[in-house]
């Protein structure tokens, strides 16, 4: 029910697969041989018809290779031409063929049968016969058994219609058939239908153009504590572009169904084992990140799946990591229909809902940097977007997280928090230079990211805090915090305190020095509080 992907689209899926999980396009199979056991020979040549004006000699140029030779002997061996729609190569057509050996010898472009069993006989001018185990002669058979020949008037030279074998297509290719008892036959070739098979055609329906609508609920609300706003924070520090759907404890142990918002396709694929996962958890049988296709323009992308349907589990190419691989072979899925199953487990509780829309573009700072390496961050929107108003507000009444319990009004976000000539939004290691993703950028986000939530707090998130303790973590800045700001009101310098509660003690500062619209300096401590000038040392530059 959707459009193959494109090499492009292709890209984009592995991305957000590989950061999904861990935080070309597909060539045509070839063309079965004919069930009868013969099979496609070589290429046999036939003159081209006269090329047109302003052909070249020896090219194909307008040539047309719709007229094989006729069927010929040579020998006691049958060439049979088979396919009308021959190929041109250096001006010359050729059309496939098949040998057949003829037992009683090959005349005039067909097999000769026996004489004296099943041939046919007769007087001249008279009634043809069929002689069963006598000789032919001057005058007819010799055998008393002569009798009426029922091909002797039939010509198979009218193959049937291709027509559907449950999912196989049965492809009639031979318009010359062979009689037997009044019975035309002809050799056909059968190939599978992934999407099924219909009228005599495989069914290859485009995409559907424009943006997806949902129409049925993702999972079961009643399973959901919270649904995370955009952007979340995987891992702790990496700026994502996944809403969290966190399963209330009283769901721990539970099979919740995840169902598809609209009618889509899946494309892409992964089956991996997390090496964070709980030992203790003795149900934990890996996870799953799927991709799908809802219009030409909507993907669909969960993640951290445990459990998935059949046809699902059947097209997923073995993967050595949890980047995801395109599957083997597109499958189709209805509004409402189950995909998968998550279950809440020790130390897991939430699973991840990726919407991306080709048709929205999210503004940044570099806009280079996002077009030529960062396309999911470039398209991400609110899942909750495509609903209809009604069926979107259940969602956006639970938005939150496990620290923020959901309020009236709270709204779904943005990934874009780049805001020009301020500190918020994503840096990166090094300037962009153009050439394909960045390659300071890890699996799991941006190295530096600096907004404030839905949830009103602001976030200070250093991926390197997190992985190398080089960085200063994360800092979560609550609006009781004496040193709260907004960093879109950041235009030059300042300095953040990490604090458990407004009184205590701080444990922890980072202070930010606009240097440019493009460049960021740093510096950061884990005690104490801020000092009161920017520091000449200890500096990091961070970038557009």
């Amino acid at each position: 029910m959707r459009c193959t992907i494109s090499s492009a689209g292709a890209r984009l899926v592995l991305l957000a697969l590989a950061c999904l999980g861990g935080c070309g396009g597909g060539q045509a199979p070839a063309a079965p041989g004919p069930v009868d056991g013969g099979g496609p020979g070589p290429a046999d040549a036939a003159p081209p018809p006269a090329t047109t004006d302003g052909d070249l000699p020896g090219s194909c140029g307008q040539v047309r290779c719709e007229t094989p030779p006729a069927n010929r002997c040579e020998g006691d061996v049958l060439k049979t031409f088979y396919d009308p729609n021959g190929t041109c190569q250096a001006g010359v057509c050729s059309y496939r063929y098949t040998m057949q050996t003829c037992p009683h010898g090959c005349q005039a472009g067909q097999c000769l049968q026996d004489d004296c069993d099943g041939g046919t006989c007769g007087p001249p001018g008279g009634m043809p016969g069929m002689c069963d185990g006598g000789a032919c002669d001057a005058g007819g058979c010799s055998s008393p058994q002569c009798q009426a020949d029922p091909c002797s008037q039939v010509q198979c030279n009218a193959p049937p219609p291709n027509q559907c074998d449950g999912s196989m297509l049965k492809t009639y290719y031979d318009p010359n058939g062979t009689c037997s008892a009044g019975t035309c036959s002809y050799r056909f070739t059968t190939s599978a239908c992934p999407r099924g098979c219909q009228d005599g055609k495989c069914i290859t329906v485009s995409c559907l153009p424009g943006s997806a609508s949902f129409t049925a609920d993702v999972t079961d609300l009643a399973s959901l504590q919270t649904v995370g706003p955009l952007p979340a924070l995987a891992g702790g520090a990496g700026y994502e572009i996944r809403s969290y759907m966190q399963v209330k404890d009283s769901y721990a142990g539970v099979r919740v169904p995840i169902y598809a918002p609209a009618n889509m396709t899946i494309q892409a694929s992964v089956h991996y084992h997390d090496p964070l996962h709980d030992p203790a958890d003795a149900d934990y049988q890996g996870e799953w990140g799927l991709m799908f296709e809802a219009s030409c323009t909507t993907q669909i992308s969960f993640a951290h799946i445990r459990e998935v349907v059949q046809k699902i589990a059947d097209v997923t190419v073995t993967s050595g990591s949890s980047a995801g691989e395109l599957v083997s072979h597109p499958v189709d899925f209805l509004a409402g229909e189950i995909i998968g199953y998550y279950k809440r487990g020790p130390g897991y509780f939430a699973w991840d809902f990726v919407v991306t829309d080709s048709s929205v573009t999210n503004q940044f700072i570099n806009m280079p940097r996002y077009v030529d390496g960062q396309l999911k961050f470039l398209h991400a929107i609110c899942p909750y977007d495509p609903y209809p108003s009604q069926m979107r507000q259940p969602y956006l009444d639970l938005l939150g997280t496990n620290n923020d319990p959901p309020t009236v009004g709270r709204k779904c976000g943005t990934v874009a928090h780049d805001r020009a000539g301020t500190i918020a939004g994503v840096w990166f290691h090094a300037p962009y230079t153009g050439g394909g993703a960045d390659a300071a950028r890890s699996a799991s986000g941006n190295p530096l990211s600096v907004f404030r939530a839905e949830t009103d707090a602001v976030y200070l998130a250093d991926l390197d805090g997190d992985t190398t303790t080089v960085g200063f973590e994360t800092f979560r800045i609550d609006p009781t915090n004496p040193t709260y700001r907004d960093p879109e009101t950041v235009t030059s310098s300042y300095c953040y305190e990490r604090r458990t509660t407004p009184t205590a003690e701080p444990s922890g500062w980072a202070y930010f020095n606009l240097a440019s619209a493009t460049e960021l300096h740093v510096a950061y401590a884990q005690q104490g509080g801020c000092p009161p000038t920017f520091p000449a040392t200890g500096v990091r530059t961070y970038y557009r």
